[in-house]
């Protein structure tokens, strides 16, 4: 039997009885699976190496309610995720230099400020392919002005600190930023795209970058595809770090995550809300993304997903690039487990 009222997203688990022959990912599953994602980020499991189940099933009762096989399965599963955080994930440093991205610390008091001067209702959606992300594009260049709980100056402070240490990262004296508020109402993988056309990208990749970081608890998730076009590589970015890339790094948004939970005694799980979460709900992995001109530059006036080969518009690059195991499935382990 299973502790009555664990908590895994919207389903209370309360006996064996919850496990269907049928489905190959039952509510159990997903609940084990959600238990090691979050032991994974709360530093209790390691990503990589061989881990010792029989004391975690005694801390973990949880573990215990599925196969060893299933739980092998649910692990590979959650370790193919890279969490961009070194003290969590061995593997960042070399996720960043395969794309030449950085990792930078972002502030609380920043991303808590700007959750709160994130609109309540998104009334724009990515076009094309993905009307299940909403977006708020800022109207003008910079963050948003009005602080709601900072004074005024306060909120200065945050900014230039932020900038400051965007302009050491990128070795650049002076910086011009976009910005824009974005959420996923329910995940479908984003193809695989670039924010400029490809004849921006041709003139002035090495002076644009991206960057993206989240603005609650439940983090985010990016797909990433390697310059060669091969197959993409899912990473977590967890609140207070942000993820810097070049401007014409293949990527894709689209998912939104079960909160993030910390685990009490035996397993329970306690969710864990955000100081101000907008009427204490999901908010669809509520981020902010930049659009960032290095060394004195100008932004682009527009900016534009483009889903096509460089060179080639009849082809898309999902023809090319492949998404990372598991997202094209819909009832897969991955899918079933983490998203929602």
């Amino acid at each position: 039997m299973i502790e009555s009222g664990y908590r895994s997203g919207n389903h209370i688990i309360e006996s064996r009885n919850d496990v269907n022959e049928k489905d190959p990912v039952d509510l159990v599953t997903i609940a084990v699976g959600q238990l090691l994602w979050n032991l994974l980020l709360d530093r209790k499991l390691s990503t990589s190496g061989n881990v010792n189940w029989l004391i975690l099933k005694r801390e973990y009762p949880l573990l215990s309610s599925v196969t060893p096989q299933k739980l092998t399965e649910l692990l590979m599963v959650i370790r193919s995720i890279v969490i961009l955080d070194e003290e969590i994930d061995d593997r960042v440093e070399q996720v960043l230099a395969d794309y030449n991205g950085e990792v930078l610390d972002v502030r609380r008091n920043l991303t808590d400020e700007l959750y709160r001067l994130s609109p309540a209702r998104f009334h724009a959606h990515v076009a094309d392919f993905n009307d299940n992300l909403s977006y708020c594009m800022q109207t003008t260049r910079g963050f948003p002005a009005n602080p709601k709980m900072l004074t005024a100056d306060e909120w200065e402070q945050e900014i230039a600190r932020f900038e400051k240490a965007v302009k050491e990262k990128l070795d650049s004296c002076h910086i011009q930023v976009q910005s824009s508020f974005l959420r996923t109402v329910k995940t479908v993988a984003q193809p695989a795209h670039v924010d400029y056309s490809w004849k921006v990208l041709s003139e002035r990749a090495d002076e644009l970058w991206l960057a993206f970081f989240p603005l609650t608890t439940q983090g985010m998730i990016l797909q990433l595809w390697p310059p060669h076009r091969s197959q993409g590589l899912l990473v977590f970015i967890p609140l207070g770090k942000m993820l810097l890339v070049p401007s014409d790094t293949i990527h894709g948004g689209g998912f939104r995550t079960f909160s993030i939970q910390k685990q009490g005694s035996h397993g329970a799980q306690i969710t864990q809300t955000d100081e101000c979460d907008k009427e204490n709900v999901y908010v669809g992995n509520m981020r902010y993304h930049l659009y960032i001109a290095t060394h004195g530059k100008s932004l682009p006036k527009f900016a534009q997903n483009v889903y096509t080969v460089k060179g080639d518009k009849r082809r898309e690059l999902s023809q090319v690039c492949t998404n990372a195991p598991g997202v094209n499935e819909k009832n897969s382990l991955l899918m079933r487990t983490l998203f929602e």
